[in-house]
């Protein structure tokens, strides 16, 4: 199937789960979106075969509005999930993220891309209607990041299951997008190291997060005076 009817078909498939919210009929359509992504990204790496090695990938992306770190922590579990890796930069003592860089192979930033554009929005929304403190929301972003990764991770393997050298292969892509990660801090005269959010959870909003997500470790490093988010 064409790229852009797959990503007609999957917005629509989003749209629809959105709009049933809470709902089975929501459940089954993220579903089938997350299992056409994951058999997707099987069939462009197959159109690929016999051809010039696939390119790997650096894209930018702005983030705006109200909790960009946790817009990033979603962002950061869809590249986790699809064999990207991304950081951010953020100024230092700050949680504003202005702007996060992605790296791995076209097919798989290009699915990031696509459904982080519907998913970030779905997120943002739903926590707004969820208790009354910023703590209780910001624990329902991250319990929805968490949950989406899991269900995307379960399409991939699953796909994955049915050819074992497609398995073998989305190690190297990881292995590849890594490698275009170091060149790009390098050249920026960065460092990534890890770092850890020390906030805690609201356990109840977290809980529901990950609800929404099944109805639908943030990794983060300092580069000099600013900090970036690193899958």
């Amino acid at each position: 199937m064409p790229a852009l009817a797959i990503e007609e078909k999957v917005r629509k498939l989003l749209a629809l789960a959105r709009d049933q919210e809470g709902t089975p009929e929501a459940d089954a359509f993220y579903s089938k979106a997350f299992d056409l992504m994951a058999r997707y990204g099987l069939e462009q790496h197959q159109v690929e075969l016999g051809s010039s090695e696939p390119d790997v990938v650096h894209r930018t992306m702005d983030l705006s509005g109200s909790y960009t770190d946790m817009q990033f922590g979603l962002l950061h579990h869809l590249a986790q999930a699809l064999h990207c890796r991304v950081v951010a930069s953020k100024k230092y003592r700050s949680t504003v993220v202005h702007q996060a860089n992605l790296f791995g192979l076209r097919r798989h930033v290009e699915r990031v891309e696509l459904l982080f554009s519907v998913l970030n929005a779905t997120m943002v929304a739903q926590a707004q209607t969820v208790g009354r403190t910023v703590r209780a929301r910001r624990s329902f972003m991250h319990g929805f990041s968490v949950g989406i990764f899991h269900r995307l991770a379960a399409a991939e393997s699953q796909v994955a299951t049915e050819s074992t050298s497609y398995s073998l292969v989305l190690i190297n892509d990881f292995e590849k997008a890594t490698v275009l990660l170091n060149e790009w801090a390098r050249a920026q005269g960065m460092s990534v190291a890890s770092y850890t959010s020390r906030r805690s959870n609201h356990a109840g909003a977290f809980a529901a997060g990950g609800a929404a997500a099944d109805r639908a470790d943030l990794g983060q490093t300092r580069v000099s005076g600013f900090r970036a988010l690193s899958a």
